[in-house]
């Protein structure tokens, strides 16, 4: 009978004294809504936001309008301490970001998206991402590896026929 009050109290423990997660971790890009001429370098932070639970990997897939920008890439922050997986292919760009010996809880820059203005019109920058689903962008738990990610809002590009500002003057 000790023994069963035992198992009983020790699995109530386990259930009850495990972390709550919020299972409210994000992504955002900004500026939301930046306006370039043809031929300017562009560029956007991409925040993650951990919604204070301990994670231990992130990883973005971003989709954009290949005919509207160009020569896009991502490049990483400290935020996690490696990364792997640096990747355009067509009009979709991903990085996965991880830490092995520490675990962060709060909201940092994930990575910098660049890109050069190549045709007038709206170019979006969008998450790939479904709510459950482990092939598209996820935010990784450190205590259940559950991906966290509830929310990921992108941003639109308007691209037009304005010059260049003096520091992103277009590339010849």
């Amino acid at each position: 009978m000790r023994f069963r009050i035992l198992f009983l109290f020790l699995a109530l423990l386990f259930v009850l004294g495990r972390p709550a997660s919020s299972f409210a971790a994000s992504y955002s890009i900004t500026p939301t809504a930046p306006s370039l001429g043809v031929g300017c370098v562009g560029s956007a932070k991409i925040w993650i936001n951990a919604a204070g639970d301990p994670i231990n990997a992130g990883n973005v897939m971003v989709q954009f309008d290949a005919f509207k920008v160009k020569d896009v890439k991502l490049v990483p922050s400290a935020f996690f301490e490696s990364y792997v997986d640096n990747v355009v292919s067509g009009s979709q760009v991903r990085l996965t970001g991880f830490s092995v010996s520490s675990a962060p809880t709060g909201s940092g820059l994930f990575a910098t998206l660049q890109y050069t203005a190549s045709a007038v019109g709206s170019a979006s920058f969008s998450f790939i991402f479904s709510p459950g689903s482990s092939t598209d962008s996820n935010i990784a738990s450190a205590l259940t590896s559950d991906d966290l990610l509830t929310s990921a809002s992108g941003a639109t590009v308007t691209v037009t026929n304005d010059p260049c500002p003096d520091s992103r003057a277009p590339t010849p």
